[in-house]
């Protein structure tokens, strides 16, 4: 799909991004390894984001190997949150949501989840995302790198349900690094 954007002086391309329109477009990045993770339950997915709207639901990331399991990131209407749920195990999922608010059209910004076990941090342009606090259960199991899923960007898509929550925005320099807990800085 074209990057090119129109503006009232024209148009220009945003060079190395995929655009989403919010309504019916996703990458599906099969999450199937050649060999088993490294490290499970520990992981860093690093990613850009410019949203062309806010003030809606919008999962940009989203990974669920069965109906029962999922692990997300998106904006709740304009806060970052982070959400995994893994029913298949007795967990009852863990919330991490951001007091800080994503409202810019114009910016580009870097979203960072790093995790280990039940170590969940987010990271907005380099900084530790301001009122990350997280509710629910303190280990589980990664869906970002399980060998049985997939990783959806764009939109969020449970087995046995329709696809919802689609992303209006760019996307790009998506990266997953398996068994790295990485620093921002990286």
């Amino acid at each position: 799909r074209p990057t090119t954007v129109s503006t009232v002086n024209g148009s220009y391309k945003l060079d190395n991004s995929v655009w989403f329109n919010g309504s019916d477009e996703y990458l599906v990045q099969s999450s199937t390894f050649t060999s088993a993770p490294t490290d499970a339950d520990k992981y860093s997915l690093s990613l850009w984001l410019k949203r062309t709207k806010s003030g809606t639901a919008e999962t940009f990331a989203h990974s669920n190997p069965s109906a029962n399991e999922y692990e997300q990131l998106k904006f709740n209407t304009d806060d970052l949150e982070y959400q995994f749920n893994d029913n298949s195990s007795g967990d009852n999922g863990f919330n991490l949501v951001t007091s800080a608010l994503y409202r810019d059209p114009t910016a580009w910004m870097h979203v960072m989840v790093r995790r280990n076990a039940g170590n969940v941090d987010t990271f907005v342009n380099g900084v530790k995302a301001a009122g990350a606090v997280g509710t629910g259960a303190g280990t589980f199991p990664g869906h970002f790198t399980d060998t049985a899923g997939v990783i959806e960007f764009g939109r969020q898509n449970y087995p046995g349900s329709s696809a919802s929550s689609y992303y209006s925005g760019y996307i790009a320099e998506i990266i997953l690094l398996d068994g790295y807990f990485a620093e921002p800085t990286d």
